[in-house]
C-alpha cells in the first residue's frame, strides 16, 4: 500500500506516538530553553524504556531563543549566544546522563530547521523529538517547525513536546 500510495503521489500517515522499536533506537532532540522540562525527560525516558536508546541533542544557537538579543549589546551578541546555548546544552545532556540517558550533542543553526536538518544528516535518527513551549509563547510554532520538519523527515516519526516553563518567546 506504501509504494501505491507514493506512487500516486500521496501520503502515508504514520503513527507518531507509535512504541519504540526494539533495540537501538536513534533519537535526535531538537530544544532551546525547554531542553531540561519535565515533560520533554519524561518522553525520553518512555523512549528509552528498554535502555537501548542513544540521543542527540540540537540547541539552535539563536540570540532571540537564548534571551540575548535583549541584554547583550551587537558587538557580544553572537558570543554570548554561543557561551548560553552551550551552557543549555551541557547541562541537558548532564541531566540525561544522570537519568541513565545515553546523550551526545552540539550546537546547531541559529535557524532551527538549519539546525535540524543538520543534525539528522549526521545523526540518522529512528526519531525526532521537538520541544516547544505552548503556542502563544514558541516562536517556532509560529514559523511551523513541527509540521515542517514531519514534511521534510516523511520517513522518520516526528513527536511533538510541549513544555510548561516560565514565560518566554523561544522554542
Amino acid at each position: 500500500l506504501y509504494a501505491v500510495t507514493k506512487a500516486r503521489g500521496g501520503s502515508v500517515d504514520r503513527d507518531v506516538d507509535a512504541a519504540p522499536s526494539p533495540g537501538g533506537t536513534r533519537v535526535l532532540v531538537l530544544a532551546n530553553e525547554t531542553v531540561g522540562a519535565t515533560e520533554l525527560l519524561d518522553e525520553l525516558r518512555s523512549i528509552d524504556a528498554q535502555g537501548a536508546a542513544q540521543y542527540f541533542v540540537c540547541v539552535p544557537a539563536n540570540p532571540v531563543d537564548t534571551g540575548q538579543a535583549e541584554h547583550t549589546g551587537a558587538v557580544w551578541v553572537w558570543e554570548e549566544t554561543v557561551r548560553a546555548a552551550q551552557a543549555r546544552l551541557d547541562e541537558t545532556l548532564a541531566t540525561m546522563r544522570e537519568h541513565g540517558l545515553q546523550a551526545e550533542g552540539e550546537l546547531g543553526d541559529h535557524r532551527p530547521m538549519a539546525a535540524l536538518t543538520a543534525a539528522a544528516k549526521e545523526f540518522d535518527p529512528d526519531r525526532i523529538v521537538i520541544c516547544t513551549h505552548p503556542e502563544v509563547h514558541s516562536a517556532w510554532l509560529r514559523q511551523d517547525v513541527v509540521e515542517r520538519a514531519r514534511k521534510a523527515f516523511p520517513q522518520v516519526p516526528v513527536r511533538h513536546i510541549v513544555a510548561h516553563l516560565t514565560e518566554s518567546a523561544d522554542g
